[in-house]
């Protein structure tokens, strides 16, 4: 329930942009391309911190762009400083964020004289931000943040010079972060392009809109950390806060183009636009699956209904261990939930049979949320170790999850 009023919040932010100096077009093309998209859909539905690092970097933006259209030079902004300081708090990838931020305040001040924001609002905004970050680092960061040495399957996301060049890897993990962004490779190479144009296009003019820079600040920032084995740089959930900005660029790039037709033409061609988005994001929908992971579980529970008997036991591993416990409230006494071993695989088949009941001859094994080629992996290894003893029957196989029947092999 969070992270849906989360993501609701980012769509209601990106609207509250006109506040902003956000043409009104801009914003409802921006909150059409993030209301269907399908990674902010799945991740709404995650009890995780995805949705409210989109959100915090969604208000960040908004204070941003706010405070440059309508701020007071001799005033200060407190909303702006109050989430520097909480950002690092919700998640590690928003420090580079805030940091792009400071950066786009600081260009804005050197390039401009036409600016609200004085040294003075960076300097206090570093300030909030440093205090946030060293609040963050002795109450978690320190026990959890491992420079280059997270899971192997973001190896892809952290530049490495020996699996080929700089250039190849930036252009292949930024392509990999637009079509997560915006699912379907045609619809963010489109997206790319209008950006790119638009940006372009403010160079040849030399009037360059804030958004602009902090969406290249942002992602070099991102692009920096990830060569330097701090951060992953990718289509991948550790990096979706960069989703509104890149969002909004896209939404005010195509709202450029829309202004150079008639005004008599200019409402129905962006209701055209945005009938275009819903319609080609349902491909994007099939292929990505937002709501798999909720339909595979609810398959799962189903089944465990009509066949499980009120004295059998039921292990849930541990990738399903959130789900289940979320959906079952933890009123049911047959579940026995399984912890994680990351380090030893091997440890998961003596955890199972230690926690079932030596007496009875069967019992239920849950897998779901088998996101990763590694969950996979670990499935088909508890599965093989426990054949030695257990006749294993899948019940069930969604894509993302799996619901066996373990009976002993001397049973009656």
């Amino acid at each position: 329930m969070p992270s849906t009023v989360a993501s609701v919040l980012v769509v209601l932010v990106i609207l509250a942009m006109v506040r902003a100096n956000v043409s009104p077009y801009a914003a409802l093309i921006s909150a059409t391309i993030l209301t269907v998209s399908a990674s902010q859909i799945r991740y709404a539905q995650e009890v995780r911190e995805y949705s409210l690092a989109v959100l915090s970097a969604t208000c960040l933006i908004y204070c941003l762009l706010r405070w440059e259209s309508a701020g007071s030079p001799s005033r200060h902004p407190i909303g702006l400083y109050a989430l520097l300081f909480l950002a690092p708090l919700i998640q590690y990838g928003l420090v580079f964020f805030s940091f792009a931020v400071l950066t786009t305040i600081a260009l804005r001040i050197l390039l401009t004289r036409n600016t609200s924001f004085k040294v003075s609002h960076a300097f206090r905004g570093f300030m909030s931000l440093a205090a946030g970050s060293l609040l963050t680092y002795f109450l978690t960061a320190r026990f959890q943040f491992r420079p280059g040495g997270g899971q192997w399957y973001l190896a892809g996301d952290y530049f490495d010079p020996s699996a080929g060049t700089l250039t190849h890897f930036l252009g292949t993990n930024l392509m990999g972060l637009m079509q997560f962004v915006i699912v379907g490779r045609l619809r963010a190479i489109c997206c790319a392009t209008v950006a790119a144009a638009f940006c372009f296009a403010q160079l040849i003019t030399r009037k360059v809109e804030t958004i602009t820079i902090l969406v290249l600040t942002s992602v070099i920032c991102i692009m920096l950390t990830s060569v330097a084995r701090v951060y992953p740089f990718g289509g991948v959930r550790q990096c979706i806060f960069l989703a509104p900005g890149l969002v909004l660029l896209v939404g005010v790039a195509c709202a450029d183009f829309l202004k150079r037709l008639k005004g008599s033409v200019q409402p129905t061609a962006c209701v055209g636009l945005m009938a275009l988005i819903i319609f080609s994001s349902h491909r994007g929908m099939r292929t990505f699956q937002p709501y798999g992971e909720f339909e595979d579980t609810q398959s799962i529970l189903n089944e465990l209904g009509k066949l499980a008997g009120p004295n059998d036991q039921i292990f849930v591993f541990h990738n399903a261990v959130e789900p289940l416990q979320f959906y079952l409230d933890g009123k049911d006494h047959r579940f026995i939930y399984g912890k994680l071993h990351p380090h030893a695989p091997q440890e998961y088949v003596p955890e199972i049979l230690a926690s079932i009941d030596p007496h009875n001859s069967r019992f239920w094994l849950v897998f779901s949320h088998l996101g990763e080629p590694s969950d996979h992996v670990e499935e088909q290894l508890v599965v093989n170790l426990l054949r030695s003893n257990w006749n294993l029957k899948c019940v069930i196989a969604p894509a993302r999850a799996a619901l066996f029947l373990a009976t002993r092999k001397n049973s009656p």
